[in-house]
């Protein structure tokens, strides 16, 4: 050929705010089928780590993909194509309390020392709606429901919240809408209220879907993202932050053309009292025995969370044991968390897809996660 062929110019390098050895270690210790996990600065908006499985080789696709595995890929159940993180929907089951309870305080239906008796269930309009715990938690009080996460204090409070106003703060916490993040087809996730229950379904929003959108199941649906953010806005006292991935972009010459600088979307204008009786109450989901997250327990660390259980289908005998159970028709285990009082901060989500429950599946893989970030032995108890 030519001499006088001109040599390629080298294109930009992106910088991404991943955590690479984060990155790489979440997606090694994810032994779970199907999930997600999203890990960021709470305070910023960095996205340290953006985990979906099950994965796919991209180098499948760094030459024309073979029909065959275009094929295989596509009509795999476990759906590997998709990203999750972003684009998974799901019912946040009781991480969502978080939610509830911080709209009962703001509303002043309750107060930190409000109790609720919860026998095991409440009937509400002919139906019977239980909590996880059979025999009841007896008396409960804010503190004592997000830590052994009573189902039936948030039914209570569901109730006299109504859906609507459930609605004003979910959305308020960033459910609902699209992060914005840099990556495409983001989905917005679902925050159903009376205007919408009417439009999609002819019917009025019924007692009924108060009780279950206050512990984060019925129509309401979330992405790991969303749930992610929800733990940041709790850990920066309210600040709903928008996510990000490209920390900058650099040309050939070395010179920056872009950097990416946080944005506060808006304020949660949250009371800062009601935060810190939330923020007890998640340390104790962790550091109390009777707490539904202590798997994620790491000493000399303060991690506040709180764990969920997402139901796909009613379960019509709750009894069965998980193995029983076929694997599509079982719970998917939820967790969020966060740690804010190092120079280091983090939030994140975990969800395992038909998982069972999230203080038994998800909060272990959590605390891997963070005794990583952390350097910390996991061996330490």
């Amino acid at each position: 050929g030519s001499s006088n062929k001109i040599a390629p110019r080298r294109g930009s390098d992106i910088i991404l705010t991943i955590d690479i050895g984060l990155q790489k270690y979440i997606e090694e210790i994810f032994f779970e089928r199907a999930g997600s996990v999203v890990a960021l600065e709470p305070d910023t908006g960095r996205i340290l780590a953006l985990v979906s499985k099950p994965g796919f080789d991209p180098n499948l696709f760094s030459t024309s993909i073979t029909e065959r595995n275009w094929k295989s890929l596509n009509s795999d159940p476990l759906h590997p194509l998709e990203n999750r993180s972003l684009r998974g929907l799901y019912a946040p089951g009781s991480t969502f309390k978080i939610v509830t309870a911080l709209a009962g305080l703001a509303e002043g239906l309750i107060r930190p020392e409000t109790t609720f008796e919860c026998k095991g269930e409440l009937d509400v309009s002919n139906q019977t709606y239980r909590c996880w715990k059979h025999q009841g938690h007896g008396k409960v009080g804010l503190h004592k429901a997000l830590v052994e996460s009573c189902d039936v204090y948030f039914y209570e409070l569901g109730l006299r919240l109504g859906a609507d106003r459930i609605a004003k703060y979910a959305s308020i916490l960033g459910f609902g809408s699209a992060t914005g993040v840099e990556l495409s087809n983001e989905l917005p996730g679902l925050v159903p209220n009376s205007v919408w229950k009417q439009r999609n379904h002819g019917t009025p929003i019924r007692d009924g879907d108060s009780v279950t959108i206050s512990i984060g199941q019925g129509y309401l649906l979330a992405t790991p993202l969303q749930m992610a953010l929800m733990s940041a806005a709790v850990a920066n006292n309210g600040k709903i932050i928008k996510p990000f991935l490209v920390e900058k972009i650099v040309s050939d010459d070395g010179g920056t053309l872009f950097e990416n600088q946080p944005v506060q979307k808006w304020e949660a204008s949250l009371n800062l009292k009601h935060l810190e009786l939330i923020q007890k109450a998640l340390k104790d989901v962790v550091e109390d025995k009777s707490g539904t997250g202590k798997k994620s327990l790491i000493p000399g660390l303060k991690v506040y969370a709180k764990t969920g259980t997402s139901q796909v289908i009613r379960e019509k005998d709750r009894g069965t044991e998980l193995d029983q159970i076929p694997y599509h028709e079982r719970t998917h285990a939820m967790f969020v968390a966060h740690v804010n009082d190092r120079p280091k901060k983090i939030a994140l989500a975990v969800v395992v897809e038909h998982g069972g429950g999230g203080g038994a599946v998800a909060a272990p893989i959590a605390r891997k996660i963070l005794c990583k970030y952390y350097g910390i032995p996991e061996n330490v108890r």
